[in-house]
């Protein structure tokens, strides 16, 4: 496990930068790079996932999925990037009905799912888990494991 503490919106976004390109070098091909984030509210998940989609080259203004629950983004080198949140699904079923199994399957996809715990059950063995702590106003501690 890695631990990371920012101190500002701004390194929060940098490490987001630093990570995705990270992880999409360790992406292993055979399904799309998934990636859990976890924590409370106002803990800093799209805030790190506005770094994240910039590392892969995404130029569109990153927004919070919680309304909508899926955003959908042009990634640089045909990739996709998936910003879903899980908040308001009921249960896994209700993923499935936003094609998760169509979504998950493809290599070039990358999937940023907040709320991963409502949905456990269709979550890859392989998918890459983010805590996010609140130390106060500004302050992130950002717990990876892989």
């Amino acid at each position: 496990m890695k631990t990371v503490t920012t101190h500002s919106v701004e390194e929060t976004q940098a490490f987001g930068v630093q990570l995705s390109q990270d992880l999409w070098k360790t992406q292993d091909g055979q399904q799309a790079l998934v990636v859990a984030l976890q924590g409370e509210l106002g803990s800093g998940k799209t805030t790190f996932a506005q770094g994240f989609a910039q590392g892969l080259g995404v130029e569109d203004n990153v927004l919070s999925p919680t309304f909508v629950i899926i955003r959908e983004y042009e990634a640089s080198g045909d990739r996709r990037l998936f910003h879903m949140d899980c908040y308001r699904l009921q249960n896994s079923k209700d993923l499935l009905e936003l094609d998760w199994e169509e979504i998950v399957s493809d290599p070039s996809n990358i999937i940023l799912l907040e709320w991963p715990e409502r949905v456990e059950s269709l979550l890859p063995k392989t998918t890459i888990r983010i805590q996010f702590q609140p130390i106060d106003e500004t302050t992130r501690r950002i717990m990876v494991q892989n």
